[in-house]
């Protein structure tokens, strides 16, 4: 995935850059503006998934950005992070086409929040576009298992509830027009088990991080060369295409859209039980629009 940030001072950029990074966005690909006016002339040249900018700026400010990308009908997201506090100003915001504002200074997880809600999750405008999506059935996601592990990785299928013990994992996957039209989620315990595997990582190791409720650099890069494996379990029945994996998320708190996709008659939703030999259980549910 392809981010702008923009801010006028550069110490901000690096945070906002390294705080993405933390995020897991760390093999993604980032480019900078100084102003608004820098950032509109990326948008045209480079076309980035999601613009990062601030409010305040010289030239062409957050809001003068917002303006110019409506009137100019850019297919583009952005969201602001600012010291801006006024509701006044904030609404105005929104009603430009802001996909969310993160007051400065912020923590790695509320950005984190942020991005994902505004990334991960189709919203109403979108849901329209979605076609119907077909998801392999649990032999073909055996195999794709079986493909990347020495030992057999076992699924069985069963209603799971929604609550999640963070952080976890989520791959995203979108079509030739990359709307997002597949999700797949691992939950902590699947996140750690099946990252740790993968690598051959002890167990124990494995069990430590979700007794400290957390996901190293490495466990989280192995889920995430899992999930991209899984881009083979999505088929687009109108384009006769597999979709492609769009990104790894990484997840520390509630996301509202995403329990809300949980729940939604819209979405074919799929549950299982991973098993991961030497390791243990966890719990994996795949969403697409049906």
């Amino acid at each position: 995935m392809k981010f702008l940030i923009v801010d006028d001072s550069k110490a901000m950029r690096n945070i906002v850059f390294k705080s993405m990074q933390k995020a897991g966005y760390k093999d993604h690909l980032f480019e900078f503006a100084e102003n608004g006016q820098q950032a509109l002339e990326l948008i045209h040249s480079w076309q980035p998934d999601l613009v990062l900018s601030d409010w305040h700026m010289p030239i062409l400010d957050g809001m003068g950005l917002l303006k110019a990308i409506r009137e100019q009908e850019l297919d583009i997201r952005i969201g602001l992070i600012t010291t801006e506090r006024s509701e006044e100003r904030i609404k105005e915001a929104l009603d430009a086409g802001a996909l969310f504002l993160v007051s400065k200074p912020f923590t790695p997880d509320q950005l984190n929040s942020a991005v994902f809600d505004a990334l991960s999750i189709p919203d109403d405008s979108e849901e329209s576009k979605l076609t119907g999506i077909i998801q392999a059935e649990q032999e073909q996601l055996q195999e794709i298992f079986n493909e990347q592990f020495e030992q057999d990785v076992h699924l069985y299928p069963g209603k799971i509830h929604n609550q999640f013990n963070y952080p976890f994992i989520v791959g995203t996957y979108c079509d030739e027009a990359n709307q997002i039209d597949g999700i797949c989620i691992l939950d902590n315990a699947a996140s750690c088990f099946l990252g740790a595997a993968l690598t051959e990582v002890p167990s124990t190791y494995a069990y430590e991080s979700i007794s400290n409720e957390m996901i190293s650099r490495e466990i989280y890069d192995n889920a995430a060369d899992i999930l991209h494996s899984l881009s083979t379990a999505f088929y687009d029945s109108s384009t006769l295409q597999e979709l492609r994996f769009k990104s790894a998320n990484l997840v520390n708190n509630q996301v509202e859209k995403l329990l809300s996709a949980l729940d939604s008659k819209a979405m074919l939703r799929n549950d299982y039980l991973v098993e991961t030999p030497g390791y243990g259980i966890g719990r994996m549910i795949i969403l697409s629009k049906g």
